[in-house]
């Protein structure tokens, strides 16, 4: 008697996929593959490695693989990559989802099925990130918001090591610079500098597109931008918003030599910081309850007075993290 021929699984969008459904596959665009990590849980190891996949629809579906089901997917689900996917445990966000979200997420496991799919021409990803503008940076400076941005690497500089709480950090800062011409330091810290500035340093010649998505923007120097440890870098992304950033800069870069070189204008305020517009900014009496007490950042005018004479204009500080220090009790002075 010969064996019952499997049923055709049925091609569905993500939106369509829930606890409930069966001999399903959906095509996914491989957004976010995050490296493997490790976490001690009640006493255990355990291995874990997040995936961001979206489809056509702009529909987002994060996705987790756990300790050795990674090995199923070893070699599979590379960023900007086309897959169709089937088999997932589907598993309902317990957090309150806004309408119009989908409310679950996926686990992959050893019987989840991926098949990857040959691209033609085009572009491999829709555009799922939402970007902000440098000219826009310092609205969210020194806050916990994350951003997202995308600009061209002009310019590496060397690596280093800094004294950081307590800890000594390895970072490497590279200068990038959108349409706005407004240069701006990016700092990949530890994993990121050994990971994603190998591939950056490779692809330095052709001055790459990068997607930094979820940094922090610091006003140390100024502005600057600085990975964190859920942080992911995008180097040459294979979307079309990149491909148009490359047109621009072959249009623009002399003045893009020009504005890094010689000018240095990511270390420039007037060019980072700008003044504002009157309707930008706050009342001074008004920045406690704009705020709220919570951490951010507000424009302010108003003239700034010495009360005291003899006021000192100088500081100590540490010659690598630029901290005030009291090296009194250290040096004797």
């Amino acid at each position: 008697m010969a064996s019952p021929i499997a049923a055709v699984p049925r091609i569905v969008r993500i939106s369509e996929v829930n606890e409930t459904l069966v001999n399903w596959k959906t095509l996914v665009h491989v957004v976010e593959s995050h490296r493997v990590k490790h976490v001690q849980l009640h006493g255990s190891s355990k291995s874990f490695c997040h995936f961001e996949f979206g489809d056509s629809q702009g529909i987002m579906v994060s996705a987790v693989v756990y300790d050795d089901d990674i090995s199923h997917v070893d070699g599979l689900l590379l960023p900007f990559k086309k897959y169709y996917v089937s088999a997932v445990e589907i598993c309902e966000i317990p957090e309150t989802t806004p309408p119009g979200l989908y409310r679950f997420y996926w686990v992959i496991n050893s019987k989840t099925v991926v098949e990857e799919v040959a691209e033609e021409v085009g572009p491999v990803l829709s555009f799922y990130f939402h970007l902000r503008s440098f000219e826009s940076l310092h609205f969210v400076a020194d806050t916990d918001e994350f951003i997202n941005v995308m600009g061209l690497i002009v310019h590496a500089f060397l690596p280093r090591d800094v004294y950081m709480d307590g800890t000594m950090r390895h970072g490497r800062d590279y200068v990038i610079v959108d349409h706005s011409k407004c240069p701006v330091l990016l700092t990949l810290w530890e994993d990121f500098e050994a990971v994603e500035g190998h591939v950056i340093d490779e692809a330095m010649p052709t001055m790459p597109v990068i997607i930094a998505m979820r940094v922090r923007v610091l006003t140390e120097n100024y502005i600057l931008l600085s990975t964190q440890p859920s942080s992911v870098i995008l180097v040459a992304p294979d979307v079309l918003e990149a491909r148009q950033l490359d047109y621009w800069c072959e249009k623009n870069v002399s003045d893009l030599v020009r504005m890094v070189f010689d000018d240095k204008s990511y270390a420039n305020p007037a060019i980072l910081l700008p003044p504002v517009r009157d309707p930008t900014l706050t009342a001074i009496s008004s920045v406690a309850s704009f705020t709220r007490f919570d951490r951010a950042t507000v424009w302010i005018k108003g003239r700034a007075e010495i009360a005291c004479p003899m006021t000192r204009f100088w500081h100590l500080a540490c010659p690598h993290c630029y901290r005030p220090y009291d090296f009194s009790s250290t040096l004797g002075i």
